[in-house]
């Protein structure tokens, strides 16, 4: 169910990841920063819940809590999302430490950039789905880009096809020229941002996890508004149907890179 409507400063709604190949619909609750027509900025704040509801058994799995906090710049039609993440009060996590660690001044740990389906809005906030190649870019503006591999290997599978690998490679490299040039996000805009007492995470959404949304078609491809007929050809993603129910689907599952652990 497409939403047309621009959020408020403050209120909570739910970023969801609607298209993971192990039947689960992964929701990350955020506190809106700023929303328009050209961008959303969405903050996570340290300890946020990472939700995690299975398809199959219709169970929630284990609850995860962030670590460190993130802003998220969320752009309407572009095939990604990029994450801005700060050192919070209880450290950097042994697996950002790699990626994130090292020294550097102030709470910024650098930029993180999610290659995935173009957002769509809903009633209760965004829905997408991952197209597993990610940018890592440090303070000092070095860089690389994670997973190639495990697209390599996704599309060996049978979970790409070869055209779909390389239009997810080709909106990778098109990111490159922003980061090159040090533009917005890329720039220094967000990265002195500290939270501030106004954007409080508030009561989720409820019934979140069964809540209808977006049919997303083949990830960086198209995007479809949600449909009570969806399409079933091998090589679409599906997400959200029109009954409120998530179809399963042929993506990967979420990695520890965006930041949560066990709570």
């Amino acid at each position: 169910m497409a939403s047309q409507r621009f959020w408020t400063r403050g209120e909570t709604i739910m970023h969801r990841q609607v298209a993971h190949s192990d039947g689960n619909v992964v929701g990350w609750p955020h506190v809106v920063v700023e929303d328009g027509a050209e961008r959303s900025v969405l903050y996570q704040p340290e300890g946020a819940p990472f939700l995690i509801w299975n398809l199959d058994e219709q169970r929630f799995l284990p609850q995860f809590s962030v670590r460190m906090y993130a802003l998220r710049i969320v752009y309407p039609h572009r095939p990604y999302f990029v994450s801005l993440w700060f050192e919070g009060e209880t450290g950097i996590p042994p697996w950002w430490q790699p990626h994130f660690g090292g020294d550097y001044a102030g709470r910024f740990r650098g930029w993180k950039v999610d290659l995935c389906s173009p957002h769509r809005r809903t009633e209760i906030g965004f829905d997408t789905s991952d197209d597993v190649l990610d940018y890592i870019i440090r303070p000092d503006y070095s860089w690389y880009i994670k997973d190639d591999e495990d697209l390599t290997g996704f599309t060996a599978a049978g979970v790409y096809t070869e055209e779909e690998a390389a239009r997810i490679r080709e909106a990778c490299r098109g990111v490159m020229p922003l980061i090159e040039a040090r533009e917005s996000p890329f720039d220094a805009e967000w990265t002195g941002w500290l939270p501030e007492p106004d954007l409080a995470l508030g009561t989720l959404p409820s019934d979140w996890q069964h809540y209808p949304g977006a049919d997303i078609h083949t990830t960086t491809l198209t995007t479809s508004a949600a449909s009570s007929v969806a399409p079933t050809m091998p090589g679409e993603s599906l997400s959200l149907r029109g009954q409120g129910r998530v179809s399963r689907t042929r993506r990967p599952t979420a990695d520890p890179l965006h930041g949560w652990e066990v709570a």
